[in-house]
């Protein structure tokens, strides 16, 4: 998708053709493949996700606690769409979004349970950063790995804020996000 995105990009119309140069081409094509551009537009893009993401939020009254949290949860998210996209969670290369998808169907989207609070928190403190595991938890998880490292255990603001909620509608919203942009996060390590 990206690579035709980028091919449309440099394509001319009949009426374009009768006073091309080789600069125009030149221009174009470098306007086209400039990852640049793109990797600074996708930060800027989003920083905007970010602001949108901390609206979501709600159990955290300290501003600044929100906004760590935002951050820290959309590092989270995008290190898990790396992994995802490599296979490296149950084998499935859209991993999160299956697994919200499930999530709705079997308890009801933004019901009692939530894709945060059923599945990602799980996920986050009992799967990816935890090596204790059950049947209820791998039947819900999955195969994935445990990682060790601090990025899923449970940070202070989740220890002082017990009773943060973020409705379905955010992920649905960072992940159409990421979705956007895969072709260039594809091409990262």
């Amino acid at each position: 998708r990206g690579f035709i995105q980028k091919l449309e990009a440099i394509t001319f119309s009949l009426s374009e053709e009768e006073g091309l140069t080789i600069i125009d081409v030149t221009a174009r094509a470098r306007a086209a493949f400039d990852v640049e551009r793109v990797t600074r537009r996708f930060y800027e893009q989003f920083k905007d996700e970010h602001d949108a993401f901390f609206e979501f939020i709600s159990g955290i009254s300290d501003v600044a606690d929100r906004g760590w949290y935002a951050s820290l949860m959309l590092n989270r998210l995008m290190f898990i769409y790396f992994m995802q996209r490599k296979g490296f969670l149950n084998n499935e290369r859209d991993y999160l979004r299956s697994r919200l998808q499930r999530c709705q169907r079997e308890k009801g989207k933004d019901k009692f349970y939530t894709f945060y609070r059923y599945f990602l928190v799980r996920l986050f403190h009992e799967g990816l950063g935890g090596k204790a595991r059950n049947a209820s938890l791998d039947a819900l998880l999955g195969r994935i790995p445990y990682l060790n490292g601090g990025l899923f255990e449970k940070h202070p603001v989740e220890q002082r804020c017990p009773n943060i909620s973020i409705p379905d509608e955010a992920f649905e919203r960072i992940f159409a996000y990421f979705d956007r942009y895969q072709w260039h996060l594809d091409e990262r390590p």
